[in-house]
């Protein structure tokens, strides 16, 4: 239907990703090039693994998807297409990408301003570049090592620098973030089932693994390296668990909250994930920066409920979190991660709490590192040459599989097959209302349709 209303004008999805875009990857192409997937299940995690970067091309439909892999978020990794406008697998017409100052704006459908150099319609290719990264942020001692340390230490940086690579390379194209999915701790088998045991008796075993695996260059990076606070603040938040992917999805809303106010757009995140969210927090709560003006939505947005995801999953032990394992006892270390602020208020801020405060900046409630995080991009602003503007939508990946243990295979607990085509679907919904998004652009599509 999206192509339809456009008229086939021609579209591009560029993804960004880890595993979890692997397999929405292999679901459209399966889709758009029947057989893409070789005969193995399209929305088997396994399929196509062996392929860092891979696409399909619908000719009928006039949809290119391409997929790289980039589990941490790697801005280099971005500038893949901006190297060429061919496909992995040859040089198509129309082309995969047309480099900035080429073509009309106004007839890619994304809203932005015009260019004053125009070719026909047809043939100019919306490229929606579609980005995630957060399950390779995660870690679980030495079951599973950190991979991305310093994203995870600065997830809301490394998002607006994610973004603002993005908009130099490809000016004028949409921007799409996914929030992760959930972990669903009760599907872990063997080694991390085992980490997990072992942390419910002692809940700092896992982040002092964390520490000593990972305070080194090769981990931590240069920046980090020998900064033991900042290194134990990242291995405490980024605990492979169910908690761990809210805190992630927190900060991604936070970081989009400050693109749109940036870009003065509208973002737009399907009701249907707005109400996933809602449902698995029990009504969920509103992610707001006290002092900025973001409440999930930049300041002066309209729609907040129906069109956004600002209501956030705000899961206890009743809610989506029930679904996971290890309960009582887990929650010991999510009272570290969530009460310790108020616990030091109350013990009258002892000597002994003020060490500890000192020694790991993590024992701060997680909010107030948001807050923090949040201030800090605000002060500096974007670095580097101007970023051309753009839009940035949402979808809610969090919410569609918040609690789903029944949709993740066991041994896995990360990855939601049969969830993976509502998730495309979210995203084919918010392209819908952003390149069909002004009566203007709707009437081309339909005039080109008529054609």
């Amino acid at each position: 239907m999206l192509q339809d209303a456009r008229g086939l004008a021609p579209l591009h999805i560029y993804m960004q990703g880890d595993s979890a875009f692997r397999q929405q990857k292999n679901f459209l192409c399966n889709l758009l090039q029947p057989g893409f997937t070789g005969g193995v299940w399209a929305l088997d995690q396994y399929a196509r693994i062996m392929e860092p970067i891979s696409g399909c091309y619908s000719p009928e439909l006039g949809v290119r998807v391409t997929h790289v892999d980039n589990s941490c978020c790697n801005t280099a990794r971005l500038a893949h297409l901006a190297r060429t406008d061919a496909d992995p697998y040859g040089s198509p017409n129309p082309p995969a990408w047309r480099p900035a100052g080429v073509g009309s704006s106004s007839s890619s459908g994304n809203g932005s301003s015009s260019s004053t150099q125009q070719v026909p319609e047809h043939r100019d290719t919306t490229l929606v570049v579609f980005m995630n990264c957060g399950l390779h942020l995660m870690h679980l001692g030495e079951a599973r090592p950190f991979e991305c340390l310093p994203e995870q230490y600065g997830y809301m940086r490394v998002l607006r620098d994610f973004s603002d690579t993005a908009a130099r390379l490809y000016p004028r194209s949409p921007q799409v973030f996914m929030t992760s999915n959930d972990i669903c701790q009760s599907s872990f088998r063997g080694t991390y089932h085992d980490a997990l045991a072992n942390m419910t008796r002692d809940p700092e075993s896992l982040v002092r693994q964390c520490v000593a695996l990972s305070n080194n260059v090769t981990v931590a990076g240069r920046k980090l390296a020998g900064n033991i606070a900042a290194i134990t603040a990242a291995c405490r938040n980024g605990l492979f668990i169910g908690e761990s992917a809210r805190l992630l999805r927190e900060r991604m809303l936070m970081a989009v909250a400050l693109l749109r106010r940036r870009h003065h757009g509208r973002a737009f995140v399907s009701s249907s994930a707005a109400a996933a969210a809602a449902t698995a927090g029990g009504g969920g709560r509103r992610l707001a920066h006290n002092g900025g003006g973001i409440d999930g939505v930049a300041p002066g947005e309209a729609g907040v409920g129906s069109d956004t995801a600002a209501d956030g999953a705000d899961e206890d032990d009743s809610g989506a979190g029930g679904a996971h394992a290890h309960g009582p006892q887990l929650r010991q270390l999510l009272a570290a991660q969530h009460g310790a602020a108020a616990a030091a208020a109350a013990a009258g801020k002892t000597a002994a709490t003020t060490a500890a405060a000192a020694a790991y900046d993590s024992v701060r409630h997680p909010q107030q590192q948001h807050e923090m995080e949040v201030e800090a991009l605000l002060a500096e602003g974007a670095g580097g040459s101007p970023v051309p503007p753009t839009t940035v939508d949402v979808v809610d990946g969090y919410a569609i599989t918040a609690g789903q243990c029944w949709a993740s295979q066991i041994n896995d607990g990360r990855h939601y097959p049969y969830l993976v085509p509502m998730q495309v679907l979210e995203l084919i919904s918010v392209l819908h209302r952003r390149l069909l998004s002004s009566p203007q652009q709707q009437h081309r599509a339909a005039t080109m349709h008529t054609h």
